[in-house]
């Protein structure tokens, strides 16, 4: 799957080059992960090749779906992203940032399946609410042990064994 993902290096001249890709589920399947499953994603690239480095511009749009944090209630998250990579030509592979990477002179393809994947992942939000709860104060709980002065009020007469103890900790 991920296979139409590779960008052969060799033979492709200095200059701009397009590509289209189609996101679903197959794609998120490809990845080891539980964040996503699914979704309905365009990817555009444009790779400017120059001699010494190439810059890759995403710019993704579509909706992805999510579950809600509150209700559980699966939807579609729209997205709509601009991502920009460099990967710098050098002696030996390795990242510098989030957006440059260095490529081995002898690299003959590129997968830029992962660099979209990531760009995917990070613009999930980490609350996850379905948009009809969106405006919706959030829940508070309250535990017996952050208030247990109220508890002891609300219970009938306390040990009179505990209440030397009690005033101790009310201190």
């Amino acid at each position: 799957m991920l296979n139409n993902f590779e960008i052969n290096l060799i033979g492709l001249k200095e200059g701009v080059h397009e590509f289209d890709y189609q996101i679903d589920a197959s794609f998120f399947e490809a990845f080891d992960q539980e964040i996503l499953d699914k979704g309905g994603l365009k990817v555009h690239l444009t790779l400017h090749k120059k001699e010494s480095f190439l810059e890759l511009l995403f710019g993704i749009a579509g909706s992805i779906e999510l579950v809600c944090d509150r209700s559980l209630e699966v939807f579609d998250h729209p997205l709509r992203l601009q991502e920009k990579m460099i990967l710098k030509f050098g002696e030996e592979a390795e990242v510098i940032s989030e957006e440059m990477e260095v490529i081995s002179f002898g690299t003959q393809s590129i997968n830029v399946a992962r660099y979209i994947f990531d760009f995917i992942s990070v613009a999930v939000p980490m609350k996850r609410i379905h948009p009809k709860y969106a405006g919706d104060e959030p829940m508070q709980y309250t535990s017996a042990t952050e208030n247990p002065s109220k508890q002891q009020s609300d219970s009938e007469e306390i040990d009179p064994r505990w209440k030397e103890l009690l005033k101790l900790k009310n201190k």
